[in-house]
């Protein structure tokens, strides 16, 4: 297939039912303090091949003009109850040559299905040399309890946009796993060469026909959701392999459509026609909007036979990626948070004690953050239509509520501070001359965009893309716009002023006659 990314991946068949997979996909990391797989001008290509004879190629398609960074060779197997191969290896003849894949700590069904992987780049770089088509390595022997091999071969290509590569590789749990793609800076998908993809490989899955079809015999199937919204319902089937023990396998890659299903909730057995098809490669930036910071994937395995042993994400973007953490935000219940820089806290709502953020969480609207030393990341539901967004705060304290709607704003309303310093002079007035009537009592900094909305004693700010600051003073909540445009509704006075970057506004209680 003929993409910007490309990956060559491995692919995992099974045969008789089996309990849930106990384990969950991890970041393949080419060293330990690497931020995703890949990140750079580049790309990757997939393939994979499931059989129950010796024999057959995996192929490499890589662009004119590259460089192979890494490439690694995997495989799955199942073992019906009689624990890993000997050695606890599996040795490949892969192009000619004798390879022992290592099985992975983090793969695993019980004794029944895991998988395992060796780095192969010498010898793919030796063969692939500098690109410009398709390669192929075949595959000489078949050992006995494999299923199904793979390559992911990761290049470098100066003539690609930058790009952040996510392989992700082990078994996920049947009960869901997560991937979030923390982006350097905003997004902006409707930018010229920006792509999006995600591919699925999948084993033990049977859906009863052959092809790309959502099948109709057995609801053997997972589910992928993208910030929140539902991209299928119908991963799975053998669409690499064939309809028989040993040979279950799909993997999203070479010659597949990365069209997502039309109908996103269609399910295995589920009665419904036209019946979807489901290639396992998808095209996701249709489900990315303009100014996203952040990129959330889960994966969840409902029917408890289906496993979800790999997942490729590529985004043209400068990110950092992590896995596990909490499920997506909901409208209108639950927002999640993440640290930025410093220290943050928040007390969840009905607690009397905040407790310290130290990774991604997630809690329940009316629940208080305090920023005062650092730096956090809030995303929340973008509405009833699906999809998230996410800002940046810090310097402040504040409550968290959301409306349900389509279109769902959040609204920050600042909290804590000692107005006491606020109280009257002798002679009725504030302490002008001192200037403590225009120290902040407290404040709140912005940046981002999504919908949301800061609130004070005397006015709110409502933003959809913006940098500004929030302030409580004595002589009123004053507002500050460093970038975009904010709209100021002055609670006293009941009316709406616009602001724009440079712009500033005091919302002043009135004087009593």
């Amino acid at each position: 297939m003929r993409r910007l990314l490309v990956l060559l991946v491995l692919l995992l068949g099974a045969g008789v039912a089996a309990s849930g997979a106990q384990a969950g996909l991890v970041l393949l990391k080419p060293t330990p303090n690497a931020a995703a797989t890949f990140s750079g001008k580049g790309g990757f290509s997939s393939d994979g091949l499931g059989e129950a004879v010796a024999g057959g190629a995996l192929q490499a398609e890589v662009p004119a003009g590259s460089k192979v960074e890494h490439a690694y060779l995997y495989g799955a197997y199942a073992v019906n109850g009689g624990g890993p191969p000997p050695g606890g290896d599996l040795v490949i003849n892969f192009d000619g040559q004798n390879v022992t894949l290592s099985v992975l700590a983090s793969a695993g069904n019980g004794n029944f299905l895991s998988s395992a992987r060796a780095e192969v780049t010498s010898q793919v770089a030796a063969k692939v040399r500098a690109g410009g088509g398709i390669t192929s390595f075949i595959v000489g022997n078949d050992p006995a309890t494999l299923d199904g091999l793979g390559l992911v071969v990761v290049y470098s290509n100066p003539n690609l946009p930058t790009t952040t590569i996510a392989v992700l590789d082990g078994a996920a749990t049947t009960a869901g796993d997560q991937t979030t793609f923390a982006f350097a800076a905003p997004l902006n998908p409707s930018a010229t060469g920006f792509t999006a993809s995600l591919a699925l490989g999948s084993g033990h899955s049977f859906q009863g026909e052959s092809g790309h079809a959502c099948g109709t015999q057995a609801n053997q199937s997972s589910i992928v959701d993208v910030n929140g919204a539902r991209l299928t319902s119908c991963a799975g089937n053998y669409d690499d392999g064939a309809g028989a023990n040993g040979a279950l396998i799909t993997v999203g890659g070479v010659g597949d459509s990365p069209d997502r299903p039309t109908n996103p909730a269609q399910a295995p057995m589920d009665g419904g026609s036209p019946r979807v098809n489901d290639d396992e490669l998808y095209d996701i930036k249709p489900l990315l909007r303009a100014g996203d910071a952040s990129l959330t994937i889960r994966t969840a395995n409902p029917s408890g036979d289906d496993l979800v042993f790999l997942a490729i994400v590529s985004v043209t973007a400068q990110a950092g990626v992590t896995t596990g953490g909490p499920p997506a935000p909901t409208v209108a219940k639950t927002f999640n948070a993440q640290v930025v820089s410093g220290t943050v806290s928040c007390r969840p709502k009905g607690a009397s004690k905040f407790m310290p953020v130290t990774k991604p969480a997630q809690f329940a609207t009316g629940s208080e953050c305090d920023t005062t030393h650092g730096r956090v990341r809030l995303t929340t539901s973008a509405g009833t239509s699906g999809g998230t967004q996410a800002m940046d705060f810090y310097s402040g304290k504040f409550f968290i509520t959301q409306s349900k709607a389509k279109v769902a704003t959040v609204t920050l309303v600042l909290s804590g501070g000692d107005f006491t310093v606020c109280r009257k002079t002798k002679g009725g007035h504030l302490p002008s001359a001192t200037g403590a009537s225009r120290k902040p009592v407290r404040r709140l900094w912005g940046k981002g965009k999504g919908h949301f909305r800061t609130k004070g004693r005397y006015s709110s700010a409502t933003v959809r893309g913006t940098y500004w600051l929030t302030e409580d003073r004595c002589d009123g909540t004053f507002t500050k716009v460093l970038e975009g445009v904010v709209q100021v509704q002055d609670l006293p006075r009941k009316k709406t002023v616009t602001l724009k970057a440079g712009q500033t506004y005091l919302a002043a209680p009135r004087k009593r006659s």
